[in-house]
Formats: C-alpha cells, sequence, structure tokens
C-alpha cells in the first residue's frame, strides 16, 4: 500500500512538527537551564543517559531540539528520510525523556511510528523494499490495533464504564476539561452514560471490524468524530490528532489514489506516482 504508507508518514511527521512549535514558546520551561524538571542524579547505563541526556546537560536543548525540527522537514521532504526518521526518533525521545509530566501517550505513540518508518521506502523499486515495507505496515497497525485492544480491556475490567460514569468523572478532573465543557455535560448523565458506552464498545470491537470493508468508512468516520469528541471534552487534543493519523492505515489503496492523483507528481516519488497512476 504505497499510496496509504505514503500519507501515513506525512501526516505522522506532520504531527510532530504541530507538537514541536506548538511547545516551541515555552522549550526554555521544559528544556532549558531554568526547567522545571531539573535532575541532579545521573541515570545508570549508556542508553538510559542517552535518552535523558537534556535531563544532565540542559545546554544541549537548543541542538536538539534543532535537530528534531530539522529532522521532521527532511522526512517531509522525503530525499534520504531514513537518516531523517532516525534522527526524528532519537532527539524526539530525548525531549520526551526530559519533560515527560509534559506529554500524554499521544507523542509516544507517534514515536514508537516513526521508529517503524525508519526503514520504510515507498520510493524503491526492489523486492526486498516491498517486504520490507509491507513489513512496517504490519507493525504499525498492530500498534494501532494494541491501543485500541488495552484500552477496551482496561475498560472491561474496571468498575466506572461498565457503569457508564467513566466520562463524567473524567470531566471532573479541571486541568483537563474545559469549565464550558463542564458546564454543557455535567449535568447530562444520560448524554455522557451513552457517551461512555460507544467508548466502551468501539474501543473493544473496532480491532475485528475494521477488518470488514463494507462498514470500513463508517467506522473510521465515527472514530474521527470520537477521538475529536475526546479532544474537545478533555481537551488531549495531541492523543486525539495522533489517533486520527493512524487511521490513514487503513485506507484502501484505491481511495488514496483518487486524493493523490490530485498532487503534483514530484511530491510523490516515481513509485508512489506510479502507483496511484
Amino acid at each position: 500500500k504505497p499510496g496509504s504508507l505514503w500519507i501515513f508518514e506525512k501526516a505522522l511527521m506532520l504531527w510532530l512538527l504541530f507538537n514541536v512549535l506548538y511547545h516551541l514558546p515555552l522549550k526554555g520551561v521544559f528544556w532549558g537551564n531554568e526547567t522545571v524538571f531539573k535532575v541532579t542524579q545521573n541515570s545508570h547505563g549508556i542508553i538510559q543517559n542517552f535518552y535523558y541526556g537534556l535531563c544532565y546537560n540542559r545546554t544541549w536543548d537548543d541542538w536538539v531540539f534543532g535537530v528534531h525540527i530539522v529532522g521532521i522537514i527532511w522526512a517531509l521532504v522525503g530525499w534520504r528520510s531514513m537518516v531523517a526518521k532516525g534522527l526524528v526518533y532519537l532527539t524526539g525521545y530525548m525531549l520526551y525523556y526530559s519533560a515527560y509530566f509534559t506529554f500524554n501517550s499521544g507523542f509516544i505513540l507517534c514515536l514508537l511510528w516513526t521508529f517503524f518508518l525508519i526503514p520504510m521506502n515507498t520510493n524503491s523499486r526492489r523486492s526486498s523494499s516491498h517486504i520490507v515495507n509491507n513489513l512496517v505496515l504490519v507493525a504499525c497497525v498492530a500498534q494501532f490495533i494494541l491501543v485500541y485492544l488495552i484500552a477496551g480491556i482496561t475498560k472491561w475490567t474496571g468498575i466506572d464504564w461498565l457503569e457508564g460514569s467513566g466520562l463524567y468523572y473524567s470531566l471532573h478532573l479541571e486541568h483537563y476539561s474545559p469549565d464550558w465543557v463542564r458546564n454543557m455535560f455535567l449535568g447530562s448523565s444520560g448524554i455522557l452514560m451513552i457517551l461512555s458506552y460507544f467508548a466502551l464498545i468501539y474501543q473493544t470491537a473496532f480491532p475485528f471490524l475494521i477488518w470488514v470493508r463494507k462498514i470500513k468508512i463508517p467506522l473510521l468516520v465515527a472514530g474521527c468524530l470520537f477521538h475529536l469528541g475526546i479532544a474537545i471534552m478533555l481537551n488531549l487534543w495531541d492523543f486525539g490528532l495522533a489517533m486520527i493519523v493512524g487511521y490513514t492505515l487503513f485506507l484502501e489503496e484505491r481511495w488514496v489514489a483518487r486524493f493523490l492523483r490530485i498532487l503534483p507528481k514530484i511530491l510523490l516519488g516515481k513509485k508512489v506516482a506510479e502507483s496511484v497512476a
């Protein structure tokens, strides 16, 4: 699915670019010498010290931040992007681990996808690249499915979601929900119960129903509305948009081809342009 993978890669890099630019005004607070996340003692091990490097060497933050942005733009351009995606992955984890209280799982999910995408090359004509691309697709889809499976299983083993009160209690977290959302929904227990059961059933059923072609479109549309709703109600825009980015993995290649034919071929690369011609 070269077209679908191409769209997924570009959408993922745009999410990462939006994320890093969103935090740019607060870079000094999270990663600079005056950070609120100061650490005085180094961790043990080479890998730990590399990932947590910004915790102990705050003068590196400008370099790591800059390389992260350059890597994302480089990957969007698509020229020898394997190196670019490797840089995005490494610098992204350094930014994440040195200020992980700032982020939710949306950032870590996108970094995992970036790692899977490192060996992918949708413009190569070699059969080995075709095999690698298929393995990358399987890995990214499996990661997405795991998010829903674990979320669904966790909800089924609890009490709040089975009683339909999961969203009701979530909205009481003032640092997540905007005031206008709480004022609108906290007095509507029936609507919150319906939405809670929808979240429970949708996340549980998605890993099995997404393979049924006849209902794939309404399932993806419902999922986009679901995550946009969660983003608005709980102010989790980064995670909600990250999951919508993941939906591009399930697009049929014929749907993607109609869209990609509109774009200039120079943006797509030879292999992708040929696949959608």
